[in-house]
């Protein structure tokens, strides 16, 4: 293959015109969207600009209806004295936390100054009444005299002036009117007045001049409030803007708010800032804001460059590089068409050798020593060599006749499918001859096939013969049988056995621990108690099979001493291919596989027969204390391990006695029913436990605890009998190694709860669950610190359940952790509502279970149900009880951490009722302390209660952490905790818990503040 220079020269030009034209349009598409996007980002800094104006103009709406609500001016008596100081007093405290607010001035109906707090040189200050001033002359009094009541009214944008004197240094203001009400007394109407710092009110305009994206702001009159530089003409020292802009982009279409105008490359984007407010509830036929100096026009410009310089860069760089690529390109024409000859020469070649090489192997092949058999996917026979034929005596034609591995090779194909591996075949010829056959399966081309390659061991003697022959007679065995030596290692397997248990070949010398058998006891235990040949044990165990186990029934005999050697001879059953019998499934139903204890079901049919011998009997239910523990730490093989041993030690303790196995960890013991013979018994098997059990290669002390119940006096029957027991046990839980008999009044406590289970569950399904809150004060500072969240929940008949009923049941069965969404949720927005209604802010404490804490993804669900509801970290509080920490201590301080880390508070709840460690507490990163309400109930009477508070609250000082007192009830209790510098309290002595509705009201925020007497206050104060 040529390429002609005419043809690479007018495939070059072709080239270098699409580029040109390609350049061309794409410089046209660009320019057009930079403009698009110039236009957009100008319009967009335009509404931004606007909308931030608009809202530092509502925050002083805000603090207009505020203050208008809040003082009640018109109905105030101001001529004594005594409500003018409290209104003073009150807007100097509100100068000093708006620093925006320069003045707020009350006018009577004429104009005349009543009250008047303004800022000079740095201070707050009150004007007396002599220095009060007419301001009926000045415009915006008279302006907004003509308003109706309710309505605001927004003077222009001037500098302040005092006394017909333009204040120096300049202070520009704006004035924001309130038009009052007439007073209940029917006087006339008068006027809130408050002048705003214009730097407050044009803070984001002049903060974007840093940015390089300054805003020209102009009056309805064209006057230039902000020019080019970003600044206002007061900080310039002008008493009056001295640049004009054009009136003409003003007045084109006025009933636009927001117009954008392009020439050329040039925008100009203007929004008119009309000021709107909604929130005064006024009549929609009356303007709730009137501004005759209003709207402003804010203005926007920007420019496109025509020819920006990295994309001018860019575009030199592509026409350079696709320059040299079109030079390229006829080169690589050319060389490829000489390599595609060259690789056609090749191919020939490679071809004619591989037939060759091919030639050479089917050669060698056929006189190899070994046999060689091929076969297809379907098993068919493609190819043999000479060996195969004389080892397997057939004829030459073995070829043409296309025989099946079925009839070639029956051994192989003992499921049906030629097996991979290797595998011994022995031919009934005379002498008897034995043949190694491995197996393997490859791909030749896309297809299947398998290969088999046969090697002779030779003639065998007749002795040899019957070894081989039994040594098939083991393969064929379902059953698992291993021959193992005196040390535990196995010396033969058979083929069950190493399919079982996955072993790759005769697994000679390797211990039987690694080969995932796992039985009841010790194997080399179980070697020692064969003292004799031809002793058996039998026993149960479980072998694993991939990600499951599966029992196992097992029998190990000792055999003879082979070689100076003992031998064991051990063989494993599948329970669960035996299942399938019905004597089996009998057997199954009666016995326990893990102990082979007499089960539920036979202990009854024993029990019917004791109680036709004796006069009276006890039946106890053990229960392994921390057995989920166990197979938690240790692994589950552990846990089997430790039900195993605790079975066999009762059964050894209580050798009169009826056993069976009821549960996982429960276990059923029968004996006579003296009181006196059933506690020794209890005794004599606590013993039997006070040997520490090996259990995954630790010694652990298993301990237990018993539930007792006694026939006829406690029950009638055995299935009743057995519940009295099991009723006993649950009710003696609190503390492990406990033994508790069974009372009457039990079983109703039991029934109660049940019906309370229930319940819970048909009212988490329906969503009756209500939160209330109850408040925190704080004695420093005479204050509403916080509020708790607290469940509630009512019965069907409307009365509400006590929570230290419901909770536990809650958190023991989890189902708490289906309401803490909910909770969360909720608490989050009341939280965001309250910290929005109380002055200075509050927070809302939240009760988290910890194993919510530790849930993957805690902290990312709270940030986002925190940002669905405005909520600020730190307006809420997490509790988690000193008792869950102590659970997964190192988990939940990194989750405190992360919250800490957000802003949230972290408290720790119940504190002294656990058993924390100071290594640990130390670690917290909490900011509160709760003291639990068990501590505080008896103070100031009881010494250990105040031992105990006042240790707490050194450690926390000394930790920063601040210390909560819960349930504080009397006012002794008050002033004692804080003589000894305790400032919190939660408790029935200030409030009880209440809706939110509740404490959305003033009243009922200032009734919980009263029992904080103003003595109380002062003394913490000196």
């Amino acid at each position: 293959m040529q390429l002609k220079p005419r043809t690479a020269g007018w495939a070059a030009l072709m080239v270098t015109g699409l580029f040109l034209a390609g350049a061309l349009g794409f410089w046209a598409f660009d320019f057009n969207q930079r403009r698009a996007l110039a236009s957009s980002q100008t319009s967009q800094r335009a509404i931004a600009a606007g909308y931030a104006l608009t809202r530092q103009i509502h925050s002083v709406f805000a603090d207009l209806a505020w203050l208008s609500q809040q003082q009640r001016l018109p109905d105030r008596q101001l001529a004594s004295g005594a409500d003018r100081a409290v209104i003073e007093s009150v807007w100097q405290l509100y100068l000093e936390q708006h620093p925006y607010l320069d003045q707020i001035r009350y006018l009577d109906s004429r104009g005349l100054e009543l009250i008047r707090v303004h800022r000079r040189d740095g201070e707050i200050v009150a004007v007396p009444p002599a220095q009060l001033q007419d301001k009926s002359g000045r415009y915006y009094v008279r302006d907004a005299a003509q308003l109706s009541p309710g309505q605001i009214y927004l003077s222009p944008l001037d500098l302040n002036v005092e006394n017909g004197v333009i204040e120096r240094p300049l202070k520009p203001v704006m004035r924001f009117i309130l038009r009052l009400a007439p007073s209940a007394a029917g006087e006339g109407a008068g006027m809130l007045v408050l002048n705003v710092d214009a730097d407050y009110l044009l803070h984001p305009l002049i903060e974007s001049a840093h940015s390089g994206q300054a805003l020209l702001l102009a009056d309805a009159g064209g006057r230039l409030l902000l020019d080019e530089s970003g600044l206002p003409y007061w900080r310039k020292g002008q008493d009056v803007p001295t640049a004009q802009l054009s009136a003409s982009l003003l007045e084109r279409l006025p009933q636009q708010d927001l117009y954008t105008q392009v020439q050329g490359n040039t925008f100009s984007t203007r929004l008119r800032v009309v000021p709107r407010n909604t929130a005064l509830n006024m009549p929609s036929a009356t303007a709730p804001v009137y501004a005759p100096y209003m709207p402003w026009f804010l203005i926007a410009r920007a420019d496109v460059p025509l020819l920006p310089k990295p994309q001018s860069l860019l575009q030199l760089l592509w026409s350079a590089l696709l320059m040299v690529a079109l030079l390229s390109l006829c080169v690589l024409l050319v060389r490829r068409s000489l390599q595609l000859e060259r690789s056609l020469r090749k191919t020939d070649e490679y071809r004619q050798e591989a037939q060759s090489r091919a030639d050479e192997n089917a050669a060698m092949v056929a006189q190899i020593g070994e046999g060689i058999l091929l076969f297809d996917e379907e098993q068919r026979l493609v190819r043999a060599n000479d060996s195969a034929r004389r080892m397997l005596k057939v004829r030459s034609s073995l070829d043409s006749d296309r025989s099946s591995v079925h009839l070639l090779l029956p051994e192989l194909c003992r499921f049906g499918h030629l097996q991979s591996g290797a595998s011994e075949l022995l031919l009934e010829t005379e002498p008897p001859r034995l043949l190694h056959a491995h197996a393997s399966h490859l791909m030749l081309g896309s297809r299947l096939h398998h290969l088999v390659v046969l090697s002779e061991y030779g003639p065998l003697s007749s002795r040899d013969g019957q070894l081989v022959q039994l040594a098939q007679v083991l393969d064929a065995s379902d059953e698992m049988i291993l021959l193992l030596k005196g040390d535990a290692r196995v010396a033969f397997i058979n083929r069950t056995a190493r399919s079982a248990l996955a072993c790759e070949g005769d697994e000679g010398g390797v211990l039987l621990s690694s080969l995932g058998l796992q039985l009841d006891e010790d194997i080399e235990e179980l070697m020692r108690r064969l003292g004799h040949d031809g002793a058996l044990i039998e026993g149960s165990g479980e072998r694993q099979a991939g990600a499951h186990s599966q029992v196992v029934r097992y029998q190990l005999s000792r055999i003879s001493h082979c070689g100076g050697q003992m031998h064991y001879l051990l063989q494993v059953r599948d329970v669960s291919r035996q299942a399938d019998s019905n004597g089996e499934l009998q057997r199954l139903g009666e016995r326990d596989l893990l102990r082979v204890l007499s089960s539920r079901v036979q202990l009854a049919r024993d029990f019917e027969d004791w109680m036709r011998r004796h006069s009276s009997l006890a039946l106890l239910v053990l229960d392994i204390d921390r057995l989920r523990m166990i197979n938690n730490s240790l692994g589950y093989r552990a846990g089997d391990s430790a039900i195993r041993q605790f079975s066999r030690r009762l059964a050894d303790a209580a050798p009169g006695a009826l056993v069976a196995r009821l549960s996982a960890d429960s276990f059923v013991l029968v004996c006579e029913g003296d009181e006196t013979r059933v506690f020794d018994l209890i005794e004599n098997v606590r013993q039997a436990m006070s040997v520490p059990m090996v259990l995954g290669g630790k010694q652990i002390k298993v301990s237990f605890s018993v539930g007792v119940a006694y026939w006829p006096e406690h029950a009638p029957q055995f299935e009743a009998l057995l519940q009295a027991a099991q009723v006993a046990l649950n009710t003696g839980r609190g503390m492990r190694g406990q033994v508790a008999v069974f009372e009457p009044g039990l079983a109703q406590d039991s029934r109660e709860l049940l019906a309370l289970e229930e319940y819970l569950k048909q009212a988490i399904e329906e969503e009756r669950f209500e939160l209330y809150f109850q408040p925190l004060v704080d004695a420093e500072r005479g204050r509403i610190e916080q509020f708790e969240a607290l469940m509630r929940l009512r019965d069907e008949d409307g009365q509400p359940i006590p929570p230290d009923r419901f909770i536990p049941v809650l958190e023991e069965s989890g189902w708490i952790l289906m309401l803490e969404p909910w909770l969360l949720r909720t608490a989050i927005a009341a939280a965001s509502t309250l910290a929005r209604r109380m002055d200075g802010g509050t927070c809302v404490a939240i009760n988290v279970c910890g194993r919510e804490l530790i849930e993957p993804g805690f902290v990312e669900r709270l940030v986002s149900m925190l940002a669905e509801y405005r909520c600020e970290p730190g307006w809420i509080s997490l509790e988690v009880t000193e008792r869950q920490f102590l659970e997964h201590p190192d988990a939940i301080i990194e989750v405190l951490n992360a919250l800490r880390e957000l802003g949230v508070r972290v408290a720790v709840d119940d504190f002294g009722t656990g058993y924390s460690s100071l290594a640990y507490i130390k670690r917290l990163p909490v900011e509160y302390l709760k003291i639990d309400r068990e501590f505080i109930r008896e103070l100031p009477a009881s010494e250990s209660d105040q031992a105990i508070v006042r240790s707490v609250g050194r450690m926390a000082e000394g930790l920063g952490m601040r210390v909560i007192a819960e349930g504080v009830e009397t006012v002794e209790q008050m002033d004692w905790l804080l003589e000894h510098r305790i400032t919190l309290y939660q408790g029935y002595l200030f409030a009880r818990p209440a809706p939110l509705e509740t404490w959305l009201s003033d009243d009922a925020l200032a009734q919980v503040l009263k029992p904080m007497r103003a003595e109380v206050v002062q003394q913490w104060g000196s």
